[in-house]
């Protein structure tokens, strides 16, 4: 009998951790800070051929703008069908190799805020070496007098 209850507990607890996480999108194991970019840390990133580098930006805030050098634009909403199109398909849309699972993916935006939900929808899709840009364009933008 207790080895029943010890099992309902353990699935009442994860499944909560499940719930949780979801509600929140940020799952409850995440150490934050290996997962935030700092301005300093984009500057040696642009120069990073490995890095793929997303804006996830709708296509009229970066017309307005520009993008953060050798960045893509991804709009948010496109985003999964992107990471899971086909290999071909991603590097004729968006000139740069497709990304593995194990593909650094920084993401940015205007604040920081779309990029976040941006790593957390590539960790759904597998993606492992996932980062964002907290400051993102407007603190790039400030930096760099842009």
């Amino acid at each position: 009998m207790n080895l029943v209850c010890m099992f309902i507990q353990h699935l009442i607890f994860t499944s909560f951790k499940y719930i949780s996480c979801h509600l929140t999108a940020t799952p409850y194991f995440y150490d934050m800070d290996n997962k935030i970019v700092t301005y300093s840390d984009m500057e040696r990133l642009v120069k990073d051929r490995n890095a793929l580098i997303i804006d996830v930006r709708e296509v009229k805030e970066i017309k307005e703008t520009g993008l953060i050098e050798n960045s893509i634009n991804i709009p948010l909403p496109l985003l999964r069908s992107a990471l899971t199109s086909p290999k071909n398909e991603f590097e004729r849309t968006y000139q740069r190799e497709a990304p593995n699972y194990n593909s650094l993916l920084v993401f940015t935006c205007k604040s920081g805020n779309r990029a976040l939900k941006a790593l957390n929808e590539a960790e759904s899709l597998g993606f492992k070496n996932c980062k964002y840009y907290k400051g993102s364009w407007d603190e790039w933008s400030q930096k760099k007098r842009l």
